[in-house]
């Protein structure tokens, strides 16, 4: 059974022991903390994707609460996830969250070209969350969590989507084809698969 997270003490003890690892805060306001076996967690939202609330330990259990509830009660009134983007990438806490969905704030906001690009690893987590469920339970439903965690994460997951180069992953992946040319095989159609999307929500142009 899955151990809620509900207390920042809790979140402090985590340690992950895979790459985009979800666990609840518990209630009703759909809030989750993320984490990566560097060490680095975060609060989403998951409406229909993954919404990143903030990084911990700067945003604070109680302050992603206040805004998960904010949003809840604002997805009921029929905004949309594009609005949630805009107020959670201009907003640190939950009034001004608010403010920003129901368009009360229009000055000194970030515009879609400036908002926060996610990294590597947190559109490997969105892919992987829909591809997940077609898999097979097994090796096959854990062979690309783990070619992700030891052969990619460490050395791109943190980058930003459109700051990696494609030199980058041709030195990844040389050293990689001669020693494990299946697993390989597989990293690469992981890979192509993560900056499709990046392509596709326009966060790269190729």
């Amino acid at each position: 059974m899955t151990t809620h997270l509900s207390t920042d003490v809790a979140i402090r003890k985590w340690r992950p022991e895979t790459a985009g690892e979800a666990r609840s805060v518990g209630g009703r306001d759909g809030l989750y903390v993320r984490g990566w076996p560097t060490g680095r967690k975060a609060f989403y939202l998951r409406p229909k994707t993954w919404l990143k609330v903030g990084d911990y330990p700067d945003t604070k259990l109680a302050a992603a609460r206040e805004i998960a509830l904010a949003a809840k009660r604002l997805r009921g009134e029929g905004y949309g996830i594009d609005a949630l983007k805009a107020g959670l990438a201009n907003a640190k806490d939950a009034a001004t969250f608010e403010k920003i969905v129901r368009g009360e704030m229009l000055g000194g906001l970030k515009d879609c070209g400036t908002m926060r690009v996610p990294t590597y690893d947190d559109l490997w987590c969105e892919w992987f969350a829909d591809v997940e469920p077609l898999l097979q339970a097994g090796p096959s439903r854990q062979r690309p969590r783990s070619i992700h965690v030891h052969h990619i994460s460490p050395k791109i997951g943190c980058r930003p989507i459109n700051e990696i180069r494609r030199r980058e992953i041709h030195d990844i992946m040389v050293p990689l084809f001669r020693a494990k040319p299946t697993t390989a095989g597989h990293a690469l159609s992981h890979l192509n698969k993560v900056f499709e999307l990046a392509v596709t929500k326009e966060f790269r142009e190729e």
